[in-house]
Formats: C-alpha cells, sequence, structure tokens
C-alpha cells in the first residue's frame, strides 16, 4: 500500500426536510374574492407544462392551447376567461394575430403577449394592437399577478 491512501471511505448526505405540499385542485380560487379563468397560449408544450402549475398555485384556473387556433376554436365555442396569455411568436397565427381575433370573438378580454424581445415593444403599439401589455421572457409572476389583479378590480 502506498501510505496516505484510503481503502475504505463514507460519505454523509444532509437533505433538509420538507414538508410536502399539495397545491390547490385546479380552480381552487378559495383565497381570492373571485376565481380568475386564464387562457394560456403556447406553442412551446415545456412552456406551458411549466407555466400552468405555476398559475395555479396562485390560485388561477388555467386552460391551455398549444396553437393560436385552437385557442380561438375554444373561445368560439363558448369558453368563456377573463385573460388572455399569449406568446407573440408563434408558427400559423402570431400573438398579433390572436389578440385581433380574441378582440372580435371576446370583446373586453385583456391579452397578455410574452416575448423575448418586449423591451423593442411600446406600451402604445401594443395598445394599438388591442394587446393590455407585453411581458418578457422569462416572465415576472409577480409582475403578472399583479397586472391580473389589477384587472380583477375593475
Amino acid at each position: 500500500k502506498i501510505a496516505g491512501t484510503f481503502d475504505n471511505f463514507a460519505l454523509k448526505l444532509v437533505f433538509p426536510s420538507v414538508a410536502s405540499y399539495v397545491p390547490p385542485p385546479p380552480g381552487d380560487c378559495r383565497h381570492r374574492k373571485t376565481c380568475r379563468r386564464l387562457l394560456l397560449i403556447d406553442d412551446d408544450l415545456d412552456n406551458l407544462e411549466l407555466l400552468k402549475p405555476l398559475l395555479e398555485l396562485r390560485g388561477f384556473n388555467v386552460t391551455t392551447a398549444s396553437s393560436g387556433f385552437e385557442a380561438l376554436r375554444m373561445l368560439d365555442s363558448n369558453r368563456a376567461v377573463d385573460s388572455v396569455i399569449c406568446d407573440l411568436g408563434m408558427p400559423g397565427m402570431n400573438g398579433w394575430d390572436v389578440a385581433a381575433n380574441i378582440a372580435h370573438i371576446s370583446p373586453g378580454t385583456p391579452v397578455y403577449l410574452v416575448t423575448g424581445w418586449a423591451e423593442n415593444i411600446s406600451l402604445a403599439d401594443a395598445r394599438r394592437n388591442l394587446v393590455k401589455a407585453v411581458l418578457g421572457k422569462p416572465i415576472n409572476l409577480e409582475e403578472l399577478d399583479r397586472l391580473l389583479l389589477k384587472d380583477q378590480a375593475n
């Protein structure tokens, strides 16, 4: 044997104890004054799978669509929503087109667009295109929550 080498060693891993949290079921809005029904539209399914539970944990009832066409079919079949969060850059029908169609199908429904280049879009441009606000990626959930709660108060 070479001096200073070890045949055996022990490794102790300590993990903090975490109380298990069970999120409320979708649509359980008991901790809010009213339940907000959101339509979340994104062609990236990973984004939908990530954002939906985060919004549900905040007490929103979230429905998802993977394209503008699917979202418009939902709205056209009388599925009521309070607000829409839509990715701007989608194939086939982009977020601007979705917003224009929603303004026709469901006037007064606030539409928020999400994009990686939000800083290049002015609020005036957004409003001209029937969009309430444009949010950057990654989405700041506190900012989104503030905007949605402001809509709820109006």
